[in-house]
């Protein structure tokens, strides 16, 4: 071959080459935009749960979903009312249909809010007398689920005959660890 074919060929590579580019260039190219991924920005309940739908409906804010779970809560102590209670259930039963967390998870959200029951004062096993170690742990465990039932009981549905009973509950807990661990060290 010669060098004037060569070049004959080089040439053409090279403004096919420059058409393509050409013609690529002049296509729109569709940028996709992050996600909006917005936190309940209302005062009023109904509108918060729906907002917060929306924006936990987009996989890619599935992240935000303790921060969403917090406004929510801190919207609904601003209007008490034991309808929230039922608002609270449909949205864990909600979210945990879309996968943003586990049944398990669903359910020990609502025990520590909406329940007088305390999920996990004491210890599975039989040997309790094995957690002597831990007591101290599991009453200021059990300060902080009573906290949770203060703002879910009486702050959110507005309850105070339940959260005295989660009051007399905490304080029957506490009595039995003090007393079994006392029993433990004779």
């Amino acid at each position: 071959m010669n060098q004037s074919l060569w070049i004959q060929i080089i040439a053409r590579t090279m403004v096919s080459f420059v058409a393509a580019t050409s013609i690529t260039a002049c296509i729109p190219k569709t940028v996709k935009s992050a996600p909006t991924c917005l936190t309940p920005e209302t005062k009023h309940v109904d509108q918060a749960f729906e907002q917060a739908r929306k924006s936990l409906s987009n996989r890619a804010c599935y992240y935000q979903f303790d921060t969403v779970h917090s406004q929510l809560i801190e919207i609904a102590q601003g209007d008490p009312s034991k309808d929230n209670k039922k608002r609270f259930y449909d949205f864990y039963q909600w979210i945990t249909d879309q996968g943003i967390i586990s049944k398990n998870q669903s359910k020990m959200l609502f025990t520590r809010y909406f329940t007088t029951q305390f999920s996990n004062a004491l210890p599975d096993n039989q040997n309790t007398c094995s957690h002597r170690s831990t007591k101290e742990t599991m009453v200021r465990n059990l300060a902080q689920e009573m906290k949770y039932k203060k703002v879910g009981l009486q702050d959110i549905i507005g309850n105070r005959d339940l959260y005295f009973r989660a009051v007399s509950k905490h304080n029957d807990l506490v009595f039995l660890i003090e007393t079994t661990m006392l029993a433990c060290n004779t």
